[in-house]
């Protein structure tokens, strides 16, 4: 499981549009802190791979780019220039904080050189603006199963996690558009 993780993390990075935390958090229904902790590096790494990839297509092929991103469910013309905003006004603390909005990382990895950002920076940055969030997640559903929902069979927790998931995308789609 380890490995898909790496593959969605670089997958999430590039185009596709579910959060490796998907994955991660089934993993933490396992009660193997371990496991979490190596998703998450998984998924890390995946991300910075694919990160490193938008970094260099925004680079070199920026019209192409743009119109891989806006093909993203829930990217749009108005969300890409919001993202550059962002990057030249506040800089790497965009990539940093545009994520924790839902904005996808994919975007800030796309439009970072052009904030003057370099690609050795934009990996630095990615590494807490990705893996923070993927070990709050893991970690907290990691918590829950042990301590709150111990009791529960694992196939509730599925079903649990299931539901979570489809109403978080339902309502993020819904918000982000898409």
């Amino acid at each position: 499981m380890k490995r898909w993780s790496g593959v969605w993390g670089l997958a999430e990075a590039t185009l596709f549009f579910i959060v490796p935390d998907v994955l991660i958090t089934y993993g933490a229904l396992s009660n193997r802190i371990r496991m979490v902790v190596r998703l998450c590096l998984w998924a890390l790494g995946g991300a910075l791979i694919g990160g490193c990839l938008m970094y260099i297509m925004g680079v070199w092929f920026a019209d192409h780019t743009r119109q891989l991103l806006v093909m993203v469910p829930a990217i749009d013309d108005a969300l890409i220039e919001d993202v550059r905003t962002q990057l030249r006004e506040t800089g790497w603390q965009a990539i940093i904080l545009g994520p924790t909005q839902g904005i996808p990382y994919k975007i800030y990895a796309s439009y970072a050189a052009e904030a003057d950002i370099s690609l050795l920076l934009f990996l630095l940055i990615s590494v807490p603006a990705r893996v923070v969030r993927f070990l709050l997640a893991g970690l907290l559903v990691w918590g829950l199963s042990q301590w709150l929902l111990k009791p529960i069979w694992l196939h509730w927790k599925m079903i649990t996690w299931l539901l979570f998931w489809l109403t978080f995308y339902s309502f993020y789609f819904v918000r982000m558009g898409g």
